[in-house]
């Protein structure tokens, strides 16, 4: 390894169970209560695609850059005073810093939630650059590449997010699989190179 790309929600954060009530808790405070299983089936999308898709699905008369910012909206607090590093995570942070290894973040996220959180934990220090955007095309890990100036094959991908590893691994990537509250774990660690409770 000389170099790791790190994802934020459930890989370096414990906001997984956050996220997993987030749109339900925003439609709530449109006055939309709703039995479908939303939030489970946009763990992984970025706020874009589930503005997009609520705006459509519940006929919101909203422009979608609103609900996107009433859905950062319902995050932030949670972001600015109470979200979590993962258990033995910011040690193994501490420990590739020790080593020298350059560290950027990889995330399909908002970038003003990341680094309120980070500023708050002091997590910023290790890393020189925060990317976000779809990890579905290359796009964002070659951004990440560029970044960190090393080549795939020694640049480890730490992730929670089955599509985020498919697309590394695509890339020549090494994969390290983030165990958090998906229900598709056991397929993810079937297709990533490692596991970080191996490795940590």
């Amino acid at each position: 390894m000389k170099a790791a790309i790190f994802d934020v929600d459930g890989t370096i954060l414990d906001t997984m169970p956050m996220w997993a009530h987030l749109s339900k808790t925003y439609l709530s405070t449109l006055g939309i209560h709703t039995e479908e299983d939303i939030d489970r089936k946009f763990l992984s999308a970025t706020i874009d695609v589930v503005a997009s898709y609520m705006k459509e699905k519940y006929n919101l008369p909203l422009t979608e850059p609103d609900i996107k910012k009433g859905v950062i909206e319902c995050a932030k607090n949670f972001y600015l005073k109470e979200a979590p590093v993962k258990e033995g995570m910011l040690e193994y942070i501490q420990k590739l810093h020790g080593q020298n290894i350059p560290m950027v973040i990889a995330s399909s996220g908002e970038q003003e939630l990341i680094k309120a959180a980070f500023d708050r934990l002091d997590l910023m220090k290790y890393f020189s650059g925060i990317f976000t955007g779809d990890k579905n095309t290359p796009d964002l890990f070659n951004t990440c590449l560029k970044q960190l100036g090393t080549k795939p094959e020694e640049t480890f991908v730490f992730e929670d997010g089955i599509h985020a590893i498919e697309t590394a691994r695509k890339m020549g990537l090494k994969t390290v699989a983030i165990r958090d509250i998906q229900e598709n774990f056991s397929e993810i660690e079937k297709i990533a190179d490692y596991n970080w409770e191996d490795i940590r």
